[in-house]
């Protein structure tokens, strides 16, 4: 089962909230994909996707958790540090036959990304965000 974007998931910062949004539809395509036999012709483009826009996404994050002074930055920046690593795993799987194991090894990691990364962790975030707003304006 693919986890599906909502309103729920939101941490209310608009640009990453975007962010997060085409993350979970780039990953519902390939999961379509997947389920019609036509996975393997999509993973290079996921994996240029997750080179390109995912990873310009961490910078934008990390970025945000300074400017922030984001109380838990250095294991935020681990976690994206693990993600940058997986993701090249990943694709320098793309210069040799890609197999269905490929594609349910990537889909596993990508669902285990959203729940405990982006459902949690950058909901931590979000709280964080949220009440360091509220007690500047109660100040």
């Amino acid at each position: 089962m693919l986890i599906k974007w909502s309103d729920d998931l939101k941490i209310g910062v608009e640009q990453i909230d975007g962010e997060h949004q085409r993350i979970f539809e780039e990953f519902d395509k390939l999961y379509s994909l997947m389920r019609v036999g036509e996975g393997i012709d999509f993973y290079p483009m996921v994996m240029n996707f997750l080179e390109d826009y995912l990873i310009d996404h961490l910078k934008h994050e990390e970025s945000l958790q300074r400017s922030v002074e984001y109380t838990d930055y250095d294991n935020h920046k681990q976690m994206h540090d693990f993600f940058r690593e997986k993701v090249n795993a990943f694709k320098s799987k793309q210069y040799r036959k890609i197999q269905n194991k490929d594609l349910i090894q990537l889909n596993l990691f990508m669902q285990q990304w959203f729940v405990e990364h982006i459902i949690k962790e950058d909901m931590k975030l979000g709280e964080f965000i949220k009440k360091k707003e509220h007690e500047s304006s109660t100040e």
